[in-house]
Order: structure tokens, then sequence, then C-alpha cells
């Protein structure tokens, strides 16, 4: 009954991300019924499904609403916490993990700290996200973001697709704001979307705006090992890449997304 429950309530990209973290959890421990789990940015149908493969999950956010339930499961608990300080003691934890959450957390390297200090020696770190900044899809303007703006403010849906026909792929990179307004208005028929994406994009505090490389900088200035690193690619055409190349410098432009396990040494 359990895990019909967390099944039907989770969403088809949720199932996706946790395909990837219960293949994470089977590959690198033998006994995954006997682990205790920590999940941070947390979201209460995707531990009650991860609850049913481990022997606990502890969930924590800085939002209650991630956290809303009518039902938990025995083997979680949930907290409000902010993950760049979190307040368990060492070693707490066999694995620590987060999903789509080093896109938008401001303090990464803090961050990665407090999970190599609550993980076990023999434990793992596991964090996917996308999409990064410097990736196409990097202003993270979301088809069902933008239906959920348009429901909040009463306003006309306009059918928004986030596949690079309205907004341009790396356009927040090649374009000033008001150069992004300029293009949004001859696509989009409604000024207030428009508005919306554009201080989504350049203004929110929801995105971190850290390019992939900065992330690898982080990574390779901490005191861990990395296990594994996967990419998902999509490579800019080379008259994009020339012009990211100039506003920018040579960086990574490719990278849509990253999964990566580590563990303290």
């Amino acid at each position: 009954m359990n895990k019909i429950f967390s099944e039907q309530t989770l969403e088809e990209y949720q199932k996706y991300d946790m395909l990837k973290l219960l293949d994470c959890i089977n590959t690198n421990f033998n006994t995954p019924n006997t682990i205790s789990c920590l999940d941070i940015g947390a979201n209460a149908n995707e531990i009650n499904f991860i609850s049913n493969y481990v022997k606990s999950v502890t969930g924590i956010n800085i939002s209650e609403n991630y956290l809303k339930s009518d039902y938990l499961h025995k083997n979680v608990k949930i907290m409000i916490m902010d993950g760049r300080q979190l307040d368990f003691p060492d070693s707490s934890f066999d694995f620590v993990y987060s999903i789509n959450l080093f896109e938008h957390i401001h303090d990464i390297s803090n961050s990665i700290d407090e999970q190599l200090h609550v993980v076990n020696k023999d434990g793992y770190c596991f964090a996917t996200w996308y999409p990064t900044w410097s990736s196409s899809k990097g202003h993270h303007v979301m088809e069902a973001m933008v239906k959920n703006w348009e429901k909040e403010a009463s306003i006309e849906p306009q059918n928004y697709v986030n596949n690079g026909s309205i907004i341009e792929d790396w356009g927040h990179l090649l374009y000033t704001k008001v150069e992004m307004q300029n293009k949004l208005s001859k696509v989009l028929k409604n000024e207030k979307i428009t508005h919306i994406i554009n201080n989504f994009i350049y203004d929110s505090e929801e995105l971190n705006r850290l390019f992939f490389d900065d992330f690898l900088k982080i990574l390779q200035s901490k005191k861990l090992e990395i296990i594994t690193i996967k990419k998902q690619q999509d490579l800019p055409p080379k008259g994009i890449q020339e012009k990211l190349e100039k506003l920018h410098g040579k960086k990574d432009f490719s990278t849509q997304g990253c999964e990566i396990i580590f563990k303290k040494i």
C-alpha cells in the first residue's frame, strides 16, 4: 500500500529523478534497507517514495510548502532546516542527497562542507541538478512555472514552451535584460508574463547563476573524493559558442545537468 501511494503521487519528472536516485543507492550500498538517508531540499512525495527502499529518510527544506503531506511513512522525518547549516551530529547519515538543488542554493561551498560533516565515513553524498546557468536552458523558465504564474495572475494562457522558440537557447547569456524584454515582447502577447520571465531570469534570488565551471572549482577545493560524475550535455552551435566565449570567456556551456557521487576523505 505504501509503495503504491508513493508512486501515484509522484509527478513524471519526479519519477525520472527517483529512478536515478534509486540506481545510485542500489549501486553503492549492498543492503539499502539498512541505510539512513538525509534529503536536502526535500519534497514530501519523493521522500515517501524513497522510504520504501531504505531504513529511514530525514527530509529538510527551508520552505514548509514542500514538506506538506496528508500522510508520511513511519520511517520518514521532516523538518524545517537550511542545508547550509545542518543541525545534526557528525556522521549522522549513511547517505546524503539533493535533487535539483545545486542550481538554486547560493552558498554551495558551505552546503558541501555541511554534507561532508553529517555523512558517515563510509557513506556517500549524491547531487543531481538541472539546468545549470551556463547551459541552453539555464534561465530555468519551465512550462509548469509559466502556467502557475498565469493562473495566479488570472491571465489568459499563452502556451509557453521551453524548446528555444520563445526564450532562445543560451539567450539569457547572450542578451541583456532590456534586449530579452524586446525579443519576448514580439513572441508573447501578454506583457505581464514577459515581465515575470525577465524578473526570474535576471533578478530572482531563486537562481544562483553559477556556471558549471564554478561548480567544479568548488568541488575541487574540498577534501572529498569524487566517485562518479555524469554530465547531460548539449553542445552550442559554433556561432553561438563564439558569441558566448566573447561575452564570458572560454567556459563549459554544454553541461545541461549533472549527477555526482562523492564521499569525504
